[in-house]
């Protein structure tokens, strides 16, 4: 589970909220998620097939934007024009990485945080950007797995 670990000491009850949320948001699955992992599946029988599905979950995953991400709003355009440049260029790798890092500086762990200090049991809020961390976190490892690919075949 990305990013969790980085987060002030909480309480024995937050910590058990928050162990609550992670079991929770762990049981539910992603379609995000679930198309990354067919994806690499299909890189060793389609690579091409699996290039252009991948670009396809990329371009879904960064033209999805809410409210609360408008801090990281310049990372996703940063990525989205990297992407043109081409998959497996350091600058596409380098664009999600830093969008990965923003995420979690401006949307998660604030997110976790005000989670921790309220008694709000409502957790949709928080399993979506959970959700939208993890697709960050499967996109730069499936391009990473793919660049692999590539390089093995030459």
């Amino acid at each position: 589970m990305p990013f969790i670990l980085d987060f002030v000491m909480p309480s024995i009850n937050n910590l058990e909220r928050l162990k609550g949320l992670l079991e929770n948001i762990a049981r539910k699955q992603n379609p995000y998620v679930q198309h990354c992992s067919e994806t690499k599946i299909q890189a060793v029988y389609d690579f091409d097939g699996a290039m252009n599905r991948y670009e396809s979950i990329v371009l879904d995953i960064l033209s999805k934007t809410d409210e609360s991400e408008s801090h990281i709003i310049s990372d996703i355009d940063a990525a989205k024009s990297a992407m043109k440049i081409g998959l497996f260029q350091a600058s596409f790798i380098d664009a999600l990485r830093s969008l990965k890092l923003s995420y979690y500086k401006s949307v998660l762990k604030p997110t976790v945080n005000e989670y921790l200090r309220t008694e709000n049991e409502d957790t949709n809020a928080i399993e979506i950007v959970y959700a939208r961390a993890a697709e960050i976190d499967k996109i730069i490892e499936v391009v990473e797995f793919l660049q692999k690919m590539k390089l093995s075949s030459s």
